[in-house]
């Protein structure tokens, strides 16, 4: 029937065809005409020129040299040094010996017995500890679930035949879960009934050992066979159950027919937080979050977080998820004993989790921040200043107060000469001996994450110094030695020159008296000796040492300055009012230092390198063609003497060629180094400095300096710069068998990338007989070739050039680009038969 309704539509189709006036012809033809487009590629060249491989290069050719690269558009390569030469410049490092150790002498002789020193003493940030941030990450403890047991069947009848087997598989339908693997399992099987009891359980083509502890893997959907191992045949009743359940994974549970309370619960692990030490208690701020990691976990969960403190509670809350933040209770807690972490874990509904692999985690993060603190205690000791040997307050002494910045007191204890409760911090001075503690227990509000204090004396306190001893031998160990060999280098250039120098030591002294220094200089001549320095009562005095003279360094081998002070014997301040103070301040400066009509002695310097470049890292491969461009260089070299008429000569030597600078003039070498760069190699510049004899006056300077600007701004001045050239490696003889039939030829390219901002001439050449010759400066450049141009490249022979034509510029930044990939490509109009016979 159905071969007869395909020749009916057969049949129908052909009466179709000729309703429509269509011609069947006879017989087939023997042969067809086909045309058809062709396609041809012909690679030329590849060029691959970047401005960060040039860059790279640079930093080759320079390393280990002074010359540097900035990254600016365009690159340039620098070089610049100065070397200023002027009398005070001499002796510098005389000074420098000088004021270093005034400095220090000043500020370690000085004392002061006041309230600023006092109160400088009292200030500081109070040492509270740092709230724990750090997450902890914990393991809990449970590798498997206890469930209930499992009557899978329960006097079900059965016949089966002798060594026959019954399918049973329906039974596993009640199981509680989708699948399931036990860690621990018994599978118990009663029979009552005729015929004899030997049975084996197949579960999943295995048979299971039966009332034994077994591991098994169980699905809903796994097979479940009885087979009887007798010749006889069973009938009767059977029981399957499978009980001392312990699960380790499962999918799909439903808790409710597993467990009597339809839950399973899971305890979470104890944890500390630990913040420090002590027994004062704070008060928190914020939350503490727990995040359960449970292994394929999925369904309904309730996790529980409790957080103590010894017997405190800081909180607790529930979350039907696994992350849970627990707001922290603001109450007072001891520090010392931390916060304790419990809590608990109920599955229930359906739920899904594996520990077969790994077993579930628990990360604790606290996020506090502490909000009060209470018998808090911190101390700060004052100490004895040093150039005094003992000193005491009198008994009718009065208190200092500290004020708190980010701390609210409520309530202070402060324990000094005296112990004070009051809401304030209350430093009392009451026949103190220093050095001595302060001890301070306070409660206050805590609004800053840094608290910092400082002290004052409230209006109406008085603190008064019954005695202090000023140690003689203490006074003594802070002198000034200066010893300082004057170089080598000064002796050989110069012959003498005048100095004028001026030490000014001013002081402010109250309350003491018989102090002396011993002064002794090998230069200074004024104002040495045995100096007495007595109570200013606290007005500024000053001392002068001085000298103005030639020093001949011919004879003059090290400069020597000595000030050795000393008391009369120990000194006892009795009943001195801290606010008036005793003190001794000492602030010796230079105040003149000045270095005139130097003579110098004609010299003869060289330097063999100043600089070097290899220009043979920096110009080559893709980057070659660069050094055929027109640089703009700026390379100035200078030398002066001024307000002298000591004559100067400088000669310079880059690599062979020299260049001679006299006094006070400016050359620029910039084509020098443009030559260079045209020829390669390594450039190095050294220079000889020929001075004469004469004088430097006090304004005077020598001034010799070196900068050199090398910008990687380029014109192709004269000519047109070749970029790239080079044979044609293509066999192009091709194109000229097909130059008849070609359809369409072109000049394409499979990379075209240019940002340099430069028109590029591409040139195809056979000898010296141009075939092509195109500048370019389009995104996707395509150029048509004739007929005879391809007919010319067919015969063989071709090279190409690339060239950045004449009068062109170029400026290299650091992301400057040139790449391409030329290649001809030729559409062929291509006709054939094909014969059918």
């Amino acid at each position: 029937m159905k071969r007869l309704y395909v020749v009916f539509l057969v049949v129908l189709l052909l009466l179709g065809l000729f309703s429509c006036g269509l011609r069947i012809p006879e017989k087939a033809p023997e042969k067809v005409s086909v045309k058809y487009t062709k396609y041809l590629e012909f690679p030329i060249t590849t060029f691959n020129f970047k401005a960060g491989d040039l860059l790279e290069n640079i930093l080759k050719g320079i390393e280990g040299g002074p010359f540097k690269v900035l990254k600016e558009n365009p690159i340039k390569l620098t070089y610049a040094t100065e070397v200023s030469y002027s009398p005070g410049t001499i002796l510098k490092d005389v000074k420098q010996q000088i004021e270093n150790n005034l400095l220090n002498f000043g500020e370690s002789f000085s004392f002061k017995l006041d309230t600023e020193g006092f109160l400088a003493e009292l200030s500081g940030t109070l040492p509270l500890p740092q709230m724990p941030t750090q997450a902890q990450e914990s393991v809990i403890d449970i590798s498997e679930v206890a469930i209930n047991n499992l009557t899978l069947a329960e006097n079900v009848p059965i016949v089966i035949g002798p060594n026959e087997s019954l399918l049973l598989s329906d039974l596993l339908t009640v199981l509680p879960f989708d699948e399931a693997n036990f860690k621990e399992a018994k599978i118990e099987l009663t029979f009552t009934g005729t015929g004899g009891w030997n049975f084996g359980v197949i579960i999943d083509g295995v048979e299971r050992p039966l009332n034994t502890t077994i591991a098994l893997f169980i699905k809903k959907s796994s097979s479940l066979v009885l087979k009887n191992k007798t010749s006889n045949t069973v009938s009767g009743n059977i029981t399957l159950k499978l009980t001392n359940l312990k699960l380790n994974y499962f999918k799909n549970l439903k808790v409710s027919d597993v467990t009597s309370d339809g839950k399973i619960a899971i305890n979470i692990p104890s944890q500390n937080i630990r913040i420090t030490s002590g027994d004062w208690y704070l008060k928190l701020g914020g939350k503490i979050k727990n995040t359960l990691d449970i292994p394929g976990f999925s369904g309904m969960i309730k996790q529980t977080l409790n957080l103590m403190s010894g017997r405190i509670n800081l909180g607790s809350q529930s979350a039907n998820s696994l992350l849970l933040e627990v707001p922290v209770n603001e109450v007072y807690f001891k520090v010392g004993d931390g916060i304790q972490l419990s809590g608990n874990i109920e599955l229930s509904g359906t739920v899904s989790a594996d520990f077969r692999d790994r077993k579930p985690k628990v990360t604790i993060e606290p996020d506090v921040t502490l909000k009060a603190v209470k018998n808090f205690e911190f101390t700060v000791t004052v100490p004895k200043p040093d150039i005094v040997q003992s000193i005491s307050f009198t008994n009718d002494s009065g208190y200092m107060v500290v004020d708190f910045d980010g701390l609210t007191l409520k309530e202070a204890t402060t324990t000094f000469g005296e112990t004070i409760k009051d809401s304030k911090v209350k430093v009392s001075f009451k026949g103190v001996s220093l050095p001595k503690d302060i001890v301070v227990v306070l409660e206050g509000d805590i609004t800053s994450e840094t608290i910092s204090y400082e002290a004052n004396i409230p209006e109406g306190q008085t603190i008064k110094i019954a005695n202090a001893v000023v140690d003689s031998s203490l006074v003594a160990d802070k002198k000034i030695n200066i010893e300082y060999p004057i170089p080598e280098i000064i002796k050989t250039i110069v012959n003498s020159l005048d100095a004028n120098i001026v030490v000014k030591i001013k002081y402010k002294i109250k309350g003491i008296s018989g102090l002396s220094m011993n002064i002794s200089s090998n230069f200074f001549d004024s104002g040495t000796g045995n100096v007495t320095f007595n109570d200013t009562n606290g007005t500024e005095q000053e001392h002068t040492i001085s000298a103005n003279k030639t020093i001949n360094f011919s004879t003059f081998n090290k400069f020597e300055l000595n000030i050795e002070p000393s008391l009369s014997g120990n000194i006892t301040l009795s009943n001195v009012d801290l606010a008036e103070g005793a003190y001794l301040i000492f602030t010796p400066e230079i105040s003149t230092f000045e270095v005139s009509n130097v003579s110098l002695k004609g010299q003869n310097y060289e330097f063999d390198e100043l600089a070097s470049i290899d220009l043979d890292q920096i110009f080559t491969g893709d980057a070659e063609f660069l050094k055929d461009f027109d640089y703009d260089i700026s390379a100035v070299v200078k030398v002066d003497i001024t307000n002298s008429d000591i004559p100067i000569t400088v000669e310079l030597d880059a690599s062979g060629t020299k260049i001679t600078i006299t006094k006070g003039e400016e050359k620029d070498i910039g084509n020098i180094i443009e030559d260079f760069i045209k020829q390669g190699g390594v450039m190095k510049i050294g220079a000889k400095i020929q001075t004469g004899d004469g004088i430097l006056n006090e304004n005077s300077e020598i001034i010799f300096g070196m900068n050199f600007n090398i910008p990687f701004s380029l014109t192709a001045k004269d000519k047109d710069v070749k970029v790239a050239s080079g044979p044609v490696e293509q066999d192009l003889s091709t194109l000229k068998q097909v130059a008849d039939i070609v359809k369409k030829a072109d000049l394409k390219f499979k990379i075209w990338n240019n940002t340099t901002g430069l028109n590029v001439r591409v040139k195809l050449k056979k000898g010296s007989t141009e075939i092509l010759s195109t500048d370019i400066s389009t995104i996707d450049p395509v150029i048509s070739l004739t007929k005879e141009q391809l007919q010319q490249l067919g015969e063989g022979g071709v090279s190409y050039e690339i060239l950045v034509p004449k009068d062109q510029n170029l400026s290299l930044n650091y992301n400057g680009l040139l790449q391409m990939a030329p290649y001809i490509a030729v559409e062929l109009n291509v006709a054939t038969e094909v014969k059918l016979k």
